[in-house]
């Protein structure tokens, strides 16, 4: 019987999301354009994805080179898949948090894949929930 390390790594991480995760809700906004480039439609779609949000650290070096280690800016851990088994998270979604805070994924940092599985992922989150607010 063969080892699976990428299935191992998948449930060790699926058991700290488990037991440390918080549950929150995915909103993706998608939008329809004509023939002419003018949004028709607009259309939301939400589920439930389980994940960790973090604050960038001095040891985030790769995040401050990029230029996204600034104000309102987290990084998010959470699983490959929500939880109806099917949704992933995507740049441009909102991330709702369990205090109605929402955040939207600018950016996918990385998507660790072993023998195939994805095993998690790493996003940068940026506060909108105070935005516009003075």
């Amino acid at each position: 019987m063969a080892y699976n390390l990428g299935a191992k790594a998948l449930s060790d991480f699926n058991s700290v999301m488990n037991e440390h995760g918080t549950t929150y809700t995915i909103t993706r906004v998608t939008e329809t354009t004509d023939s002419m480039g003018t949004v028709s439609a607009v259309s939301e779609s939400t589920f439930s994805m389980v994940g960790m949000i973090q604050n960038i650290s001095e040891k985030d070096r790769n995040v401050h080179e990029m230029g996204l280690a600034v104000p309102g800016n987290s990084k998010f851990y959470c699983k490959t898949l929500a939880t109806n088994g099917t949704d992933e998270v995507k740049e441009g979604d909102i991330v709702t948090d369990q205090y109605s805070v929402q955040w939207k994924v600018t950016n996918i940092l990385k998507q660790p894949y072993t023998n195939d599985t994805e095993i998690f992922r790493s996003c940068i989150i940026k506060n909108i929930t105070s935005e516009g607010t003075a």
